[in-house]
């Protein structure tokens, strides 16, 4: 009879782990049996477990990361949410009246033995939501009084919580580590300590060392930092993007061990909760870079473009904002909304030949051909003598013409002139920022 109990026991215990959710977790072999990897597991081991606390129904739900990757999945799948994703996240991401669901994620750092209450930085969840949030989790696991929230965004910093829920900020998170997963990649290269990256040119075979981090950073074949980085700031997105190396080593500038390697050939390679770097007589080889992206343009469609009079087929000729606005036109007589009136496109051709009759192309040409090469500074040095050259050329007399009588036809006497290229507004590339209104 004790061998059958022990046996059913079991075979209950498998069963509950095996669930697509729980509506508590009572002990930590709960959370094991739930938890996957968070979505940036970028310092050390992160084990996660995924919360949503239904707002109407006051209910808490601990979801299996094997069979759900995002909450909306399980959503979907549980809880009878029919929208898109896109409505999904406009919902319950932002402050909407429509909001159905809190959202975040239970995650346990190893290194420093603590559960964290975490939400995504885009998550503009108010203190009131959170401490909503945060109770209901605290009440329903075994974590009680030392569960944290990790105000991991400087809205959250700034923002005044009940003093009911404890916080930890990220540099308290990370104080005590010394080493930080970016880009988990590998590859071989020569050492470099840089002290200005825009005074110091580097070439895409050096694995440079920093301490302070500029916007713009060369091809290089790998980064060490001095500071641990946030999942979705430039260097964990060029790390991912360039598919090199990058990790944060505290105290790097200063490390004796590293600075045995400065100028040598080694082979370095960024691993989940560790890295290796080591001299080696082994070929270089540089990480892969995605090829550059020839766009498409159409060059030779002429006149300014009504918009209202257009739906599809624009975007390599007057770009994919400008195009996306047509469509809006075209779906607000149907819908009934608003959008700005008499707009037009003027098309790439004009752009086109402004920067050929100028000889402007001469000197984008020789940027892309040595941008490799240069550092910061001549790199925006180059960048301003482009933009310049743009602005002080003389455009084409037809151009202004076109355009003075285009606005002479409309009743309204003030105009906003944006930008419109095939390579903002794209499939994975907003661009946004990089173009001034006027």
């Amino acid at each position: 009879m004790k061998i059958l109990l022990t046996l059913l026991y079991v075979l209950v215990i498998g069963f509950t782990f095996s669930q697509t959710h729980l509506f508590s977790l009572e002990n930590e072999a709960q959370f094991q049996a739930l938890k996957g990897k968070p979505l940036s597991a970028k310092y050390g081991r992160v084990d996660a477990v995924k919360v949503i606390y239904d707002i109407d129904a006051q209910r808490l739900y601990f979801i299996n990361g094997t069979n759900y990757k995002f909450h909306f999945d399980f959503c979907m799948a549980k809880l009878g949410f029919r929208k898109s994703v896109n409505l999904f996240n406009a919902q319950n991401y932002t402050p909407s009246p429509e909001k159905q669901y809190l959202l975040g994620n239970l995650n346990y750092y190893s290194s420093n033995d603590n559960y964290i209450l975490d939400i995504s930085s885009l998550d503009l969840m108010t203190p009131t939501e959170v401490f909503t949030l945060y109770t209901a989790v605290k009440k329903a696991t075994f974590i009680g009084d030392d569960l944290l929230f990790l105000t991991n965004t400087l809205r959250l910093s700034q923002e005044k919580f009940d003093p009911k829920i404890q916080l930890i900020s990220p540099s308290q998170l990370y104080g005590e580590l010394n080493y930080q997963a970016i880009g988990k990649f590998s590859t071989i290269g020569n050492i470099r300590f840089i002290n200005d990256l825009k005074k110091e040119a580097v070439n895409p075979l050096d694995i440079i060392v920093l301490k302070d981090i500029p916007l713009i950073i060369p091809h290089v074949a790998g980064i060490i930092l001095e500071d641990f980085q946030t999942p979705l700031s430039h260097v964990s997105i060029l790390a991912q993007n360039r598919k090199i190396p990058v990790m944060a080593y505290r105290n790097c500038i200063h490390s004796e061990w590293l600075h045995q390697f400065e100028n040598k050939k080694v082979y370095f390679e960024v691993k989940e909760d560790t890295f290796l770097l080591h001299s080696t007589t082994q070929e270089f080889f540089v990480a892969d870079v995605k090829p550059n992206i020839q766009l498409e343009a159409d060059l030779h469609k002429t006149g300014l473009i009504e918009l209202s009079k257009f739906n599809t087929g624009l975007e390599n000729s007057i770009g994919n904002k400008a195009a996306n606005f047509a469509l809006l036109s075209q779906m607000s007589k149907k819908y009934q909304f608003l959008v700005p009136e008499d707009a037009f496109a003027i098309p790439f051709f004009y752009y086109n030949q402004h920067i050929h009759q100028n000889h402007i192309d001469t000197l984008i040409n020789k940027l892309i051909i040595t941008r490799n090469i240069l550092n910061e500074e001549e790199l925006k040095k180059q960048l301003k003598n482009i933009r310049t050259s743009i602005k002080s050329s003389e455009l084409d007399p037809y151009l202004k013409l076109l355009i003075s009588n285009t606005l002479a036809q409309s009743e309204y006497d003030k105009f906003r002139f944006r930008s419109s290229t095939n390579a903002e507004d794209a499939d994975g590339f907003s661009g946004a920022g990089l173009y001034t209104s006027t």
